[in-house]
């Protein structure tokens, strides 16, 4: 695990500017996204871990949108009318932060 947690957290030092994606393969990849998560989200302004992100996808995006953006606020449950409102408010309010945010469990790029 801490080999992994090395790894993982040289892609992470990021300047307040970039955005970084990093894919993980092979077994243990929640657990040792949740140790990652766990250990840096500190170093940021908001973050969320959004747990299967592919079962909760099915219904659409909302949902996951609303979690997210409730996660990172950490404010009251957003009532986001639809996907496109949801795009514009998350925008607008996390532009300015720096954010970590981890998906699990994605099966298909359009999640």
């Amino acid at each position: 695990m801490d080999f992994h947690l090395k790894q993982l957290k040289s892609l992470t030092k990021t300047k307040s500017d970039e955005v970084h994606m990093v894919d993980i393969y092979g077994i243990g990849k929640t657990t040792i996204a949740m140790a990652i998560y766990n250990d840096i989200s500190f170093q940021f302004d908001g973050s969320s871990f959004l747990r299967r992100v592919g079962e909760k996808s099915k219904g659409g995006p909302l949902e996951l949108q609303r979690t997210l953006f409730q996660d990172i606020i950490k404010g009251k449950r957003p009532k986001f009318s639809d996907t496109s409102v949801g795009i514009n408010v998350i925008k607008e309010r996390l532009c300015t932060k720096r954010v970590l945010i981890v998906l699990d469990n994605v099966n298909e790029l359009d999640q």
